[in-house]
């Protein structure tokens, strides 16, 4: 059994009023509706693991540490 399957006829580029009417809602629900809520949801489940200012402090020690040779005490 082959996967080849024959070319099929071309077919036309064009799209209907309808169709370009039906693609533009899809993308402005996508941007408007959409995009917001799962980037608060994904705003809120970082929030949640660590807030950002807990971030930028545990990034520069790790910057501090990398500088300071390993024989200094603190």
């Amino acid at each position: 059994m082959s996967r080849y399957r024959a070319p099929s006829e071309p077919k036309s580029a064009y799209i209907t009023q309808e169709g370009a009417q039906a693609l533009l809602a899809e993308l402005k629900f996508l941007w408007k509706e959409k995009r917001p809520a799962v980037t608060e949801t994904v705003l809120r489940g970082g929030r949640a693991r660590r807030p950002l200012g807990e971030c930028r402090i545990h990034i520069w020690q790790k910057t501090v540490a990398r500088d300071r040779p390993s024989r200094t005490l603190s």
